[in-house]
């Protein structure tokens, strides 16, 4: 079965030790749900929790950029909570999947930083057929990222932002193995890159999210 987007969603608040933000995953097999978060004391987040349950660090950057993510996490509405130990910006983008397989993830994942620029990439060596992408972007200047053919996902705050670009390509298929590149404008961004496999792989295809 392949991967297919649940939801998203995304907000920030300008100073506080902790950010709730409710998001609803359907009930359907095998879910991912990944959460990046920033915060403007440039530290690690701290803790992040779903349904009261602590998410797993994915990533983390000393620039308060985190990704974090939780296998088969609980369904229907629950919060995801960012907690920092100061009061300070914080932003919070959540975004879920189903019929992700639950073993060996990550697929693949690749970090990356790039000075102000008008165009820059970002690559990610795909391991498994038919695996999705999910990039999330945190933005180091006034300027929000925009993602070459892409359809975001969801945006919090302005600089130190974070940003999920999603590929509008064709929905029947995962991204192939191999290298996977993002183009984008707009200024400096720190970003991670993270692809997951779907419960099977077969035919090759160009979509990735």
């Amino acid at each position: 079965m392949a991967i297919a987007f649940d939801s998203t969603v995304a907000g920030s608040t300008a100073s506080a030790t902790s950010l709730t933000i409710s998001q609803t995953l359907a009930s359907s097999d095998n879910r991912l749900l990944l959460v990046a978060t920033s915060n403007g004391a440039n530290v690690s987040s701290g803790t992040v929790t779903y349904a009261g349950t602590a998410m797993t660090n994915l990533f983390t950057m000393t620039s308060g950029f985190d990704v974090w993510y939780m296998l088969n996490p609980a369904t229907g509405a629950n919060n995801i909570i960012s907690q920092t130990a100061s009061s300070q910006a914080l932003t919070l983008i959540g975004i879920s999947y189903t019929s992700v397989r639950q073993t060996g993830f990550p697929d693949a994942g690749s970090a990356g930083t790039t000075t102000p620029a008008a165009t820059g990439t970002l690559g990610l060596t795909v391991s498994a057929d038919q695996s999705w992408v999910a990039a999330f972007l945190q933005s180091t200047t006034a300027l929000i990222p925009n993602i070459s053919d892409n359809t975001g996902r969801g945006s919090a705050g302005t600089a130190g932002g974070v940003y999920t670009p999603e590929s509008a390509g064709d929905t029947n298929a995962g991204q192939s193995a191999g290298i996977t590149k993002f183009s984008f404008s707009n200024g400096s961004v720190n970003s991670y890159l993270v692809s997951f496999a779907p419960l099977t792989s077969g035919y090759i295809g160009k979509y990735y999210s």
